[in-house]
């Protein structure tokens, strides 16, 4: 028994099938220093109209609802809350890793 990726070889153990190309990028990766990666923690946000605590909670709590429902898979939108949501760089950049989630423009 395996999960939907892998397949029986003859000897009758399963291994997971990987594509080429991903196989040779996953050997090539080679993770960010976490220090690279700006999770925005000093970045200073100022609303064009002035907003209580609760009204800027309730606008975050809506962008996370809803980003899901524009593009992009559930999974990596959840990794990205959590990672933005951690005080801790390291468990941030983990969190990004796991989720298969890449960081272009090293800003989140």
């Amino acid at each position: 028994m395996g999960c939907c990726q892998s397949t029986t070889t003859a000897a009758g153990s399963t291994g997971a099938r990987t594509d080429p190309t991903t196989q040779r990028e996953a050997e090539n990766y080679e993770p960010l220093p976490v220090s690279t990666i700006d999770f925005g923690h000093t970045t200073r946000w100022a609303s064009e109209e002035a907003m209580t605590q609760t009204q800027l909670e309730r606008k975050r709590e809506q962008f996370w609802d809803t980003a899901p429902a524009f593009e992009g898979r559930l999974e990596v939108w959840q990794a990205l809350r959590l990672a933005c949501d951690s005080n801790d760089g390291q468990l941030a950049h983990a969190i990004l890793a796991s989720a298969g989630a890449t960081v272009p423009s090293l800003r989140i």
